[in-house]
């Protein structure tokens, strides 16, 4: 079999989006924090649309940011629910910004943040050695190049590090037919696949075996998606006196 090389232009750094999986769990999420009417709420990064007409809809105020405003609109402001998605895995310096979203709080105040953890993708049915070569390297250019794919299994630690209370984070991953999920993925191995090949961490043959897992056919393998995790916690109540 005749394989071309991978692309050498370098595409943006595309992490993949599974959104749906916290979509559906957005009303509960919210619901169970008891919010106050007229509540400030602050959404930060992308894909909270849903969360923005949920709280609008119940009489909160909410301020919708993108990611490059975050420590422009922090400052000196204080909020009863902080928001965040798609954010933390691209900052270089994500606890400190962490630390950041917590000092805006009031007392009292929650804090949501949903991040993905990438390790489900490394689980090929059957296994394939060149998949799992191919996603694990992939995670580690990742890493190179200043994105945390991991970040969402960090979150409840640093919650409870920085002092919040009332700390809970939920996981939530689908196993599917790869073909299903076959332009998020394809997405993602082409951002680094000039890095992937050049840097010798696979070979091109075992690049495109594992790009090949995607395609469709009578009995495709299994794989699953990134465990979308939300992670949430308070910030103590001001003690009375």
């Amino acid at each position: 079999m005749t394989h071309t090389s991978p692309s050498t232009n370098r595409p943006d750094l595309t992490l993949p989006r599974f959104d749906h999986l916290w979509d559906a769990a957005v009303p509960r999420t919210l619901s169970s924090l008891n919010l106050r009417p007229g509540a400030n709420c602050l959404a930060l990064g992308s894909g909270l649309a849903g969360v923005a007409r949920w709280l609008g809809a119940r009489g909160a105020s909410v301020t919708s940011i993108p990611s490059n405003a975050v420590h422009e609109r922090l400052n000196g402001h204080r909020y009863d629910l902080v928001y965040v998605r798609h954010h933390l895995a691209r900052d270089p310096h994500r606890y400190r910004t962490l630390k950041e979203l917590v000092g805006s709080l009031r007392p009292g105040g929650w804090l949501v943040v949903e991040e993905c953890d990438m390790r489900p993708l490394t689980l090929l049915e059957p296994f394939s050695p060149a998949w799992t070569a191919v996603t694990y390297s992939t995670f580690a250019l990742l890493e190179e190049r200043g994105a945390d794919p991991f970040v969402g299994s960090r979150l409840y630690r640093w919650m409870l590090s920085l002092g919040l209370e009332r700390v809970e984070a939920v996981g939530r991953s689908e196993t599917l037919p790869a073909p299903e999920i076959e332009d998020e993925v394809r997405r993602l191995v082409e951002s680094v696949a000039e890095d992937l090949v050049g840097k010798l961490l696979v070979t091109v043959d075992e690049y495109h075996e594992a790009v090949c897992r995607l395609q469709r056919g009578d009995d495709p393998p299994t794989t699953s998606t990134p465990a979308m995790i939300t992670a949430r916690g308070r910030k103590p109540p001001a003690q009375s006196s």
